[in-house]
């Protein structure tokens, strides 16, 4: 995309957008259908609690896959945009190594450790046992898992391709829900393996996944990619490039669940009703969201890739276009979901007139309003980080999570009689103020860095 070219255009974001929806929902999809088998485990529930407390660690531990997928599309997209396909390549061969060793190192840790992280938790020794040996299970993965997600997919949208990662989820959906059924309940000749089942069922699908997505990238020569997983030395420059662009990312996802821990315990403390409340608003938020962090995964590409041809033109109108698509895209679904609220909750079997309906609806509605400013801040975010501007990011979001929200949190809970609203409330408040913030980060400029390297 030289200066020259036309400028980008709205279906260029959405065209790229759409299947980064599309793998997100996958991976979301893989989780209900091993609940819903594990669901059917006879042992009174204990398979499903113990999956419960498993899909939490399992977030936890895959946070630092966001450490390359943020570093190899900022590095990737701006040598794609630049015409550099041997830095491209190069680029992919080094967040391909450390993804690789980084799975591996959180591997080992949650195949050790599994039974104490279930218990810090809250596990019963029994869930925490069951629990384990199907983390044990989950940990085969990882390191494919680090290397398709932290590197391979975002290497695919940095060079304009995330139909190859959705169609692998697709094809991992599939193979996993079968695979799920024959090894939890022992069907076609396999064993009987109960909830150690899905595991294994999910890790084989995720593996599959890796293999699949290798092939079809040296088959078809997507993007001029060339994935090298051996025999290539550590480049320590690209190495250091990628990291300082990638751990801001990991501190701010560390202090976000953080955070979240705060405001369940704040929530415990006003009322434990509230927290199943929070928990359903939570779940429901993360779906409704997913269309915007698409929008911003997109933006994040297109922009380095401008920025990698010298446009920073390109670059702010590619920012004016996603916070288009992302107000036409979450404005619908924020005026759904207000209307929808009562309906929600019945949906998850909430009592009509109960406290926790009460709590539930107002949660809800208040998600409504903040989806739209959450998808705004995204996009910014995604402009920052695809310029590599991941400090700004991680310190707009720190101040944010920490000095505005948490506090706000603690204020109005605890301090007035708004209670769990209270902390509900802090999330559209703090947003009000982390917008401006983010927007006089973008009319500074400072990301502004045409070339290959990335801002600082």
């Amino acid at each position: 995309m030289a200066p020259s070219e036309s400028r980008p255009r709205l279906g260029q974001v959405i065209g790229l957008a759409l299947p980064i929806m599309g793998s997100m929902f996958t991976g979301i999809a893989m989780l209900i259908v091993d609940g819903i088998v594990c669901g059917h485990i006879p042992d009174n529930g204990r398979s499903l609690t113990a999956l419960g407390f498993g899909v939490q660690i399992w977030f936890i531990l895959d946070v630092p896959a966001a450490v390359f997928d943020v570093g190899t599309v900022a590095l990737a997209s701006r040598a794609h945009g630049a015409g550099d396909t041997d830095r491209v390549n190069r680029v992919v061969a080094q967040s391909a190594q450390i993804a690789f060793l980084a799975g591996a190192v959180v591997a080992v840790f949650g195949a050790l450790m599994g039974d104490h992280l279930f218990r810090l938790l809250g596990a019963s020794p029994e869930v925490a046992t069951q629990g384990a040996s199907y983390l044990k299970m989950l940990m085969i993965a990882f390191p494919a898992s680090y290397v398709a997600d932290g590197c391979l997919a975002p290497a695919l949208r940095s060079v304009g391709n995330a139909r190859l990662p959705f169609l692998c989820g697709i094809a991992s959906n599939l193979l996993n829900a079968v695979l799920a059924y024959a090894l939890v309940f022992g069907h076609f000749g396999l064993p009987e393996m109960g909830i150690v089942g899905a595991g294994l069922a999910t890790a084989i699908s995720r593996v599959a996944s890796l293999l699949v997505m290798l092939v079809a990238i040296r088959a078809r020569g997507v993007g001029g990619l060339i994935v090298r997983l051996r025999g290539v030395a550590i480049d320590r420059p690209i190495v250091g490039e990628i990291l300082r662009v990638g751990l801001p990312n990991l501190v701010e996802q560390l202090t976000f669940f953080g955070s979240m821990t705060a405001f369940f315990w704040i929530l415990a403390r006003v009322d434990q009703t509230s927290v199943a409340a929070h928990t359903i608003g939570a779940r429901v938020a993360g779906l409704l969201l997913v269309p915007a962090f698409g929008v911003s995964m997109a933006t994040g590409a297109l922009v380095g890739k401008a920025l990698g041809a010298g446009s920073v033109d390109h670059a702010r109108h590619l920012l004016r276009l996603s916070l288009v698509a992302v107000t036409a895209i979450m404005v619908p679904i924020a005026l759904a979901t207000y209307a929808t609220s009562y309906w929600i909750a019945a949906a998850y079997d909430v009592d009509p007139g109960s406290v926790l309906e009460g709590y539930t609806v107002s949660w809800l509605h208040l998600i409504a309003l903040s989806i739209v400013l959450q998808g705004l801040m995204l996009v910014f975010e995604g402009l920052l980080s695809g310029a590599g501007a991941t400090r700004t990011v991680m310190k707009i979001n720190l101040l944010a999570n920490l000095g505005l929200r948490l506090t706000l949190a603690a204020v109005l809970a605890l301090g007035t009689n708004l209670g769990a609203v209270g902390v509900w409330l802090s999330w559209p408040a703090a947003l009000v103020v982390q917008l401006p913030i983010a927007f006089i980060a973008y009319r500074r400029g400072r990301w502004a860095v045409t070339g290959v390297t990335v801002a600082s």
